[in-house]
């Protein structure tokens, strides 16, 4: 008796572990899984070079390979209008799809065949895409073209943090510029001042953004400091605490903005959460691999995870549903 009871409590600590994450079906290992998009029970995730999509909320997945070449290597992920958009690293560098994934065209118009996207965002109207080639552009649907933004340089992070504006980080390979737009990307404001690193007195490249309210929030690429934020649009910066930065993946989401104001920043090592608008973060228990994205009433969609830290279990596409 005694034995079954000390069984059933383990299997209960176990249940309680793995309620933690939700394994969608996806392939049982950790592989080259970089990118999702989800919304409602459709979803998509990149792996192995490939585009992977599902319609029932990561019960089924399949390949989308009709029209779409194997092995295009998809690099970053958006939808506006109805329409998908993904950058790859090979092939025609953009392509697009009015239904969902079924058929798809290659966007070259405007693109360049040495693109090597690794941002895109939208407000679900407009697309912006950039690269480690490449500043961001916007893509004009009535001319269907990709129209250059008028920045220059490599495109560190491209975000729209609100409906109404996006914000990119572009510069050299080593150093980066804020620049903010509410017109989709046609103008541009520089920021006065950048993140930087107080002892090395150097502003870093950022590689994601969020906005709540009038404050906005930064991830430097700087090893060993925490994010930083904004209430000025840009004059003055202050540090937040808990989430020290160490290898920071160059692309995905970093930073995501929850209904009911909480902020997750996934980051190597695991997920931070902020309940004061990154003032301050506390470590979770969660891990989401290279990127992580809102999906079926505000459950996560993630490229890669594990059931807990020793990694005993680990998916390549999972949900979240308690964080």
């Amino acid at each position: 008796m005694k034995k079954q009871l000390l069984t059933l409590v383990f299997l209960g600590f176990m249940q309680m572990s793995f309620a933690q994450f939700v394994s969608t079906n996806g392939p049982s290992v950790l592989s080259n899984v970089g990118y999702v998009w989800g919304r409602n029970d459709t979803g998509y995730v990149t792996k192995d070079k490939n585009l992977w999509r599902t319609f029932d909320g990561g019960k089924s997945w399949k390949v989308l390979s009709d029209g779409l070449p194997d092995q295009v290597d998809p690099r970053a992920i958006a939808e506006a209008n109805g329409v998908l958009y993904i950058g790859t690293n090979n092939k025609s560098r953009a392509y697009s799809s009015a239904d969902w994934g079924s058929t798809w065209k290659a966007e070259t118009n405007g693109a360049s065949a040495i693109w090597v996207p690794t941002h895109a965002t939208s407000n679900g109207k407009v697309v912006l895409m950039g690269g480690t080639t490449f500043a961001p552009h916007y893509f004009d649907q009535t001319q269907q073209k990709w129209i250059s933004t008028g920045l220059s340089g490599v495109t560190h992070g491209l975000r729209y943090v609100d409906d109404k504006t996006v914000i990119a980080n572009v510069g050299s390979v080593s150093k980066g510029s804020t620049y903010i737009s509410t017109d989709d990307g046609k103008t541009w404001t520089q920021f006065d001042t950048e993140p930087w690193a107080s002892v090395l007195t150097l502003t870093a490249k950022v590689y994601d953004y969020a906005k709540i309210g009038d404050r906005i929030i930064a991830v430097p690429s700087m090893d060993g400091y925490n994010p930083q934020y904004t209430d000025d649009f840009g004059k003055t910066w202050e540090k937040g605490t808990g989430a020290t930065l160490s290898g920071v993946f160059y692309y995905g989401r970093k930073l995501l903005v929850k209904s009911d104001g909480k902020i997750l920043l996934n980051i190597s090592g695991g997920v931070r959460e902020s309940i004061d608008s990154g003032k301050t973060w506390t470590t979770t228990k969660q891990y989401f691999g290279g990127d992580f994205s809102l999906w079926k009433n505000e459950d996560i969609l993630s490229s890669a995870g594990s059931v807990e830290n020793s990694n005993t279990t680990q998916f390549g596409f999972i949900s979240s549903t308690l964080i």
